[in-house]
Formats: C-alpha cells, structure tokens, sequence
C-alpha cells in the first residue's frame, strides 16, 4: 500500500495498479531469503503495474515505511502478453 500510495503522490498515475511482486532483495540476487518478514532490516522490492500493462514502477521500500527509490518502465508487448498479471481491463 505504500508503494501504490507513493506512485499515486509522486507520478501522474490514475489506473488501477496490480502487485506484480514484493520480493526480500537477497531473492532477487538468487541467494536463500535472509528474512521473511517485512519488519526485518532488508528494504523490499516492490512491483507494481498499471491496468493497461503499459508502465511497471519499481520501488525500494523500507522496513519503517519509507520510500529509498521508484523507478518508471514501460511493460514491452510481448511482456505484456505473457504477464502473470490478469489480463488488462
């Protein structure tokens, strides 16, 4: 909820944006998770897509909440096609 909150606040975003995933970093790099829960000391990776998979916004948020950094792409169409998302609206 947070990182939707932000990219509503910070963005020109109206759509409905999807969870694509919220990942522990040490996942991402191919390691065992180093914790679980998201009250540990790692700030987690969040990926949200809009309802029209055209933008995907990456943000790294903090074990107390804070926003460390977002990031804008644009979902390419044969991504969008293969999305574990629903399909669009």
């Amino acid at each position: 909820m947070l990182a939707m909150e932000h990219v509503f606040e910070t963005t020109d975003e109206t759509d409905v944006l999807q969870i694509e995933f919220a990942h522990e970093p040490s996942s991402l790099a191919g390691r065992p998770l180093s914790e679980t829960s998201y009250t540990g000391i790692e700030p987690w990776i969040v990926s949200l897509v809009n309802g029209s998979r055209k933008t995907r916004y990456v943000l790294a948020v903090s074990p107390e909440g804070d926003i460390e950094g977002c990031i804008a792409t644009p979902v390419g169409a044969f991504e969008a096609m293969y999305s574990p998302l629903s399909p669009k609206e």
